[in-house]
């Protein structure tokens, strides 16, 4: 089966919501309850190689549907957008899960969210929508079907939750007027990075209460871990660090991440460049806690991404442009 560096990033990003302390994220923003954490610093990302890169595929490929369909300005919103970050209280999923979505950037976001939500609200009046504004004010709050609420604070940026009572604590966190990570030591035990990483994820405690999925088995053998992305000098630097639950299973799960890496390895016959790759794949032991780190050029990174997507591009079902009205003849 042929893997490529994208599929194994997403998976990476996908496999288990982890976190960390380095600006630009702010623990004052952050609850104190929080159990696992996503920061994307978008202003960051824009200045490598390869956030340019895949954000000008966005747009190239979204940006002009988007804009005819929805009106929505997708070059816009991503040139003044600085940051996304999520965070939840709880590992629960779907309508029962405790989490909310804090969008960050210039005034022109809050105007294009606000113009956008209220042109969906009165097409809801008109029977052709499912947008509501459920509390009017200075920091209105609407409302996207049955389980989703966004809020618009001016200066402030977005607010998203399942609610709007988690909303409205998200907004105390922010405003200094409940606690935040700051009073907490959540997160701390993880050693400093250096500078360069645009993409942050942080967990505590998710083998004990997430439904983690088989393939993931070595999760099962840890507390919580660290996910960072960067780029420096030209290479895209993936860290994934894991703590164990004990010393006595730390070596453990340095044994099934070295499995990993070795069965992945042999895989790759038809890919060197991946192959190589994963063997130059360290991974280390500091206490209780093991480490792995991936150093990719930013050319090779992409390269996988132009062959991954050529391969959807190719495997993907052609459209039935067939006439409608002649197929039911």
């Amino acid at each position: 089966m042929k893997t490529s560096l994208h599929f194994v990033l997403a998976a990476g990003l996908a496999l288990t919501p982890l976190a960390v302390t380095a600006s630009p994220l702010q623990r004052s923003q952050v609850s104190a309850n929080a159990k696992w954490l996503l920061h994307l610093d978008v202003d960051a990302l824009r200045k490598t190689q390869l956030g340019s890169n895949l954000l000008k595929r966005v747009v190239d490929e979204a940006g002009e549907d988007l804009k005819e369909d929805a009106h929505i300005d997708l070059p816009a919103i991503l040139k003044n957008t600085s940051s996304v970050m999520a965070y939840g209280t709880d590992f629960k999923s779907g309508k029962d899960g405790k989490g909310v979505l804090i969008w960050q950037g210039s005034k022109e976001i809050e105007q294009i969210a606000s113009g956008f939500l209220v042109q969906q609200a009165e097409a809801t009046k008109a029977g052709s929508g499912n947008v509501k504004l459920v509390r009017e004010g200075a920091e209105p709050v609407y409302a996207f079907g049955d389980d989703m609420n966004i809020m618009v604070r001016p200066g402030g940026g977005l607010v998203l939750g399942r609610s709007i009572d988690q909303i409205d604590l998200a907004t105390k966190v922010l405003e200094g007027k409940a606690s935040s990570l700051q009073t907490k030591d959540t997160f701390k035990e993880y050693s400093p990075l250096p500078g360069g990483f645009f993409f942050l994820a942080l967990a505590d405690g998710f083998a004990k209460e997430a439904q983690v999925p088989a393939q993931a088995s070595v999760l099962k053998l840890t507390d919580g871990g660290r996910l960072a992305l960067g780029e420096t000098n030209g290479k895209l630097r993936l860290q994934l660090s894991l703590k164990a639950q004990s010393k006595e299973v730390t070596q453990q799960i340095q044994q099934v991440v070295q499995g990993i890496l070795a069965v992945a390895t042999m895989t790759q016959g038809d890919n060197p460049d991946l192959q190589n790759l994963i063997r130059d794949t360290k991974v280390s032991v500091e206490g209780q806690r093991v480490s792995v780190d991936l150093s990719v050029p930013v050319e090779t990174a992409l390269k996988q991404i132009d062959e991954h997507d050529g391969g959807k591009k190719q495997t993907a079902p052609a459209k039935d442009q067939s006439n409608p009205d002649e197929s039911k003849k």
